[in-house]
């Protein structure tokens, strides 16, 4: 899932915004929420407190009681990998955000062309999220695009015949195969047996002889045959 965060104090410019995100979503088969404020609450920093989740930002740097700066400077306390775009008409503190270093990923004109130049950006972040750091795939009619770096391990289940995806906060299950998603993985995932491919990086120990394995969360997988020759 893809999540829209827009923060705009303009009534007619954030709709313009919902509008165009939904434009641009509706030619790609990719599950995605939209969250829109008009300025900076709890709410807003609950979201940006999730950081499990593909983001995009789409800030409005000058609000009534606060600005997208401030909000950015937020979001990059804990977070570096969710994409900030700025709508603005306030080219002048251009200087003030490069000088923070925020990574911001593009700067939309509210006078120029603002929609088109939107719909473009959006494009290019969304390209970006569902490249080789993230899988895609439907489980329960729904669509989901989730970071490789937030999966557990993938293990097909004999009995409900489908294939598990456990992540760091969730559990999706699937009709594809397990051989399905190798070619989408990373170099982090080894397949360790015939029906379980594990991510390397997010594990803490595994334990060949009492067959288990413990991942940094905490999470443990049991009663799980490791090949010698792959462990």
């Amino acid at each position: 899932m893809i999540k829209f965060i827009v923060c705009e104090d303009n009534e007619m410019v954030l709709k313009k915004d919902i509008d165009t995100i939904n434009t641009v979503m509706f030619s790609n088969n990719i599950e995605y929420k939209i969250y829109s404020f008009k300025d900076y609450s709890i709410e807003l920093q609950d979201l940006i407190n999730i950081n499990d989740d593909n983001k995009i930002y789409i800030l409005d740097i000058e609000l009534e009681n606060s600005s997208g700066i401030d909000i950015a400077r937020k979001i990059r306390k804990n977070d570096w990998s969710s994409l900030i775009i700025f709508s603005t008409a306030h080219f002048e503190l251009f200087p003030q955000v490069f000088s923070d270093k925020l990574m911001i990923f593009d700067y939309i004109s509210k006078f120029d062309d603002h929609e088109n130049n939107l719909a473009n950006t959006l494009l290019k972040c969304i390209n970006i999220l569902t490249q080789n750091n993230t899988i895609q795939f439907k489980s329960n009619s729904e669509y989901y695009s989730i970071k490789l770096s937030s999966i557990l391990y993938l293990r097909y289940d004999k009995y409900s015949r489908k294939t598990i995806i456990k992540t760091i906060d969730n559990e999706y299950f699937v009709n594809n195969t397990l051989i399905s998603f190798k070619d989408k993985l990373d170099s982090d995932f080894e397949q360790i047996n015939r029906s379980c491919i594990i991510n390397k990086r997010n594990i803490k120990n595994y334990n060949i002889k009492e067959k288990y394995i413990i991942f940094n969360n905490g999470e443990i997988l049991e009663n799980i045959l490791i090949n010698k020759e792959t462990a």
